[in-house]
């Protein structure tokens, strides 16, 4: 398994909470870390229920401010490369 997901099952066994919201370089993600060993290979964080967003570098914002709208979609199953994954918080 990773550093990163050792660091992350770390933190949501003191935080007690496993919805989580992670960044990388063009998204936004948010849902729940799920606990499966056995799916887990240490190359990926697993995800049910989750919600990918698209960030302001794929729409930009115009200089006086006004930004389109993100889009985003839904998922049941997402699973995230770790060495994409820039920043993560658990969420409550």
């Amino acid at each position: 398994m990773s550093d990163m997901i050792d660091k992350i099952n770390r933190i949501i066994e003191i935080s007690n909470t496993n919805k989580i919201v992670v960044f990388t370089n063009r998204l936004k993600i948010v849902g729940t870390v799920f606990d499966c060993d056995e799916c887990n290979d240490g190359y990926f964080l697993n995800l049910k229920n989750a919600i990918v967003i698209y960030l302001n570098d794929l729409y930009p914002c115009e200089e006086d401010g006004t930004c389109e709208e993100l889009s985003s979609q839904s998922f049941d199953w997402l699973h995230i490369n770790i060495d994409k994954i820039l920043a993560f918080s658990l969420i409550k």
